[in-house]
Formats: structure tokens, C-alpha cells, sequence
């Protein structure tokens, strides 16, 4: 693997441990001490999850066109500046503002992040993004169950760690990744006119249905079954059985060399994901959810990075963090279609059957990128 990816790599592990450090517990706290109303703190969520999955289409145009680092660093100083309202403000107006300005400083980093990730990687791109996915998840698990547990507000300073990533991220790669070449159309939806990644992004969008069901319907579930617990303790099972996973899976490849073609793989990790959610749903007792949180995390994890690593080989050079951005709009169609149907229904059970039920179809009707993806991945 390039070496000029462990520092890309080492900035966004530390960027996500602090963006959930921050992000989704600062509010909560300000809901304890009771300057933050309910209503005030479902709006904030509203606010940073819309920006977030949305601006990646305006960060993906601007990595397109512009140095990726300067898009980067943009996204992270906005980042910054909201993490820091979020740990000193005592104003809900002022949270809320804050919780936008993370999500647009997020959403304009993401895509080049991803596209940097991409263009260093070279033919390794699925060991990369499955890497690169697993440190999402440490940051996941640690970020709310370690960090802000123990420093609170004080989880701010690591912005000073990540200040020196990114200087070593800068530094340490070649001239030629900075360069900027243009060709071809530049137009901002320029990838919805190609059918194949649409394909993906309906996938996309069906895994982040089911994924979702993490935040509301899972907890909503198991509190039916008589199992309440302080905090989303399935999202810390979610992070933590990635982690083990991969960690398996590696020390596996080295004993035995069995290979599974890019589709197959895909395949089992939709059918996991399928499964696990069907789990979840007509469970009768907490281990059922376990078990149906354990498989669509194993899920994600086989199915997720080989995709990402299909659209960095597929997306055309000149579009590529475009492709990348639409991915996290693929995200938003998922989680909000699948949330409003909970909202709409108020049947968590029901909701995890359609957003399997979704899944399938798609799985089913998507067969003719078999060939394209085992040519690429």
C-alpha cells in the first residue's frame, strides 16, 4: 500500500474521532442541563445530518476543479469552528448554528477525502477503503464511549493532533497528486447521467436504509422487548463487531488464501445485511437483536468498501469526487426515507421489514453490474 496514504488516513481516523467525539454529545449534554428542549435537540440533528450528507455535492465539484487539500483544509477549518461553538456555547440558536457549520465543513471534506484515498491507493483501493472504514468505526465506538466520558468539552484539543496531520498529510505527498488537470464536462451533475453508478447509489441507498434502523428502530425495538439502556449501545456493537470483524478477516487471509470474486462478496454482505435487519424485526428476544446487529455490521463491512472501491475505479478521473459526493446524497435518500417511514407509521418492526424488503429488490434487480464490478474491483 502507498505510504503516502498512512498520513490521509491518520488525518480522517482523528478527524472522526473527534466529530463524534463532539457532534452528536455536546447537544445531549446540553439537554441535561436543561438549557436545550427536545424539540430544539431533534432539530439539531435535522440541521447537521441535512448539511452533511448534502454539501458533499458542493465539496465533490470543488475537489473536481481545485487542489483536494485546499478543499480539505476548507472543509476542516469550518469543522473546527463548529466543534469549538458546540463545546462553549450555552445558546440553543448558537448550537444549532453550530451543528450546521459541522456538517457543511464535513460534507465539502468527505468527497475529497474520498477521491484522495482513491488516486494513492492505485489497484489496492479495497484494502484501502476497508481501512479506511474500519477507522471510521474506532472513532465511532471510542469517540462517544471513551473521549467525551472522560474529557467532555476538553475532547476539543485534538483539533491540535489533527492540525498536525494534516501538515504531515500535506508534506508528505508528491507535487504531481496536487496538480490540477481538467477535462471534459464540468457540469455539478454530471455522474446522475450515467445509469451504472445510479445502479450503486440505489444500493447505497438501501444499505443506509437498513443501517439507520441502528439509531431508532433497534433501540425502539429492544425497549419493546424490556431492555433500555443509557445511550445507543447498538451503535457501539455496530463499531465494535466492524473492528472484531476485520480484525478476523485479516488474520484469516494469512492462513489461508481463499478468494471470493468482488460480486460474491458484495452478494454475502447485502444478504447479511438483508438478513440481519429481518432479525431485528420479527425478534422475540434481545439476543435475536444481537445476533441481527452482529450480521448486517458483518454486512456492511464486506459489501461497503468493495463498492467505494468499485466507483474509484469506475468514476472517471475528471468527475471522480462528484461520483463520491453523490454517494453521501445516496446516504441521506436512505436514512431520511427510511426515518419518515418510521415517523409516518410509528411501527419500528414494520419499517425494518421494508427497508430489508427495499434492500432485496434492489439486490435482485441489479444484476447486470455482476460483470462490471468483477472487471474492476
Amino acid at each position: 500500500m502507498n505510504s503516502n496514504l498512512l498520513p490521509l488516513l491518520f488525518f480522517h481516523g482523528l478527524d472522526k474521532l473527534i466529530f463524534f467525539s463532539i457532534t452528536p454529545n455536546a447537544p445531549y449534554s446540553a439537554l441535561r442541563d436543561g438549557w436545550l428542549s427536545e424539540s430544539d435537540l431533534a432539530l439539531y440533528f435535522v440541521i447537521q445530518i441535512f448539511c452533511y450528507r448534502l454539501f458533499p455535492l458542493i465539496g465533490g465539484f470543488l475537489a473536481d476543479r481545485f487542489d483536494k487539500y485546499r478543499v480539505i483544509l476548507l472543509g476542516s477549518v469550518l469543522q473546527a469552528i463548529g466543534f469549538a461553538l458546540l463545546c462553549v456555547t450555552t445558546s440553543s440558536v448558537q448550537l444549532l448554528v453550530a451543528g450546521g457549520i459541522v456538517g457543511i465543513g464535513g460534507g465539502i471534506l468527505n468527497p475529497a477525502i474520498y477521491t484522495s484515498i482513491s488516486q494513492l491507493a492505485g489497484t489496492k483501493s479495497e484494502r484501502a477503503f476497508s481501512i479506511h472504514y474500519l477507522l471510521i468505526n474506532l472513532g465511532a465506538m471510542l469517540g462517544p464511549l471513551v473521549i467525551w466520558p472522560l474529557f467532555a468539552s476538553q475532547s476539543l484539543y485534538i483539533l491540535i493532533f489533527l492540525t498536525v496531520a494534516f501538515g504531515w498529510m500535506v508534506t508528505t505527498t508528491s507535487s504531481e497528486f496536487h496538480t490540477v488537470k481538467l477535462t471534459g464536462s464540468s457540469g455539478l451533475m454530471e455522474p446522475l447521467r450515467d445509469h451504472v453508478f445510479i445502479q450503486i447509489l440505489l444500493i447505497f441507498s438501501g444499505i443506509w436504509a437498513c443501517y439507520t434502523m441502528i439509531f431508532s428502530s433497534v433501540p425502539l425495538i429492544s425497549s419493546q422487548l424490556g431492555s433500555q439502556f443509557e445511550g445507543n449501545v447498538w451503535l457501539g456493537l455496530n463499531s465494535f463487531t466492524v473492528l472484531c470483524a476485520f480484525i478476523w478477516g485479516a488474520l484469516r487471509s494469512k492462513i489461508t488464501q481463499r478468494n471470493i470474486n468482488a460480486w460474491n462478496k458484495i452478494l454475502i454482505g447485502l444478504g447479511l445485511t438483508i438478513v440481519g435487519i429481518l432479525c431485528t424485526g420479527a425478534a422475540t428476544h434481545i439476543s435475536i437483536i444481537v445476533l441481527g446487529v452482529v450480521l448486517l455490521s458483518i454486512g456492511e463491512l464486506m459489501a461497503i468498501p468493495l463498492l467505494y472501491s468499485f466507483v474509484s475505479n469506475y468514476a472517471p478521473a475528471h468527475v471522480k469526487s462528484r461520483y463520491f459526493g453523490f454517494i453521501w446524497v445516496a446516504g441521506a435518500v436512505g436514512e431520511a426515507g427510511a426515518q419518515c417511514l418510521l415517523w409516518a407509521v410509528a411501527n419500528p418492526r414494520i419499517v425494518c421489514f421494508v427497508s430489508a424488503g427495499f434492500l432485496i429488490i434492489l439486490t435482485l434487480s441489479n444484476r447486470s453490474l455482476r460483470q462490471k464490478i468483477q472487471a474492476m474491483v
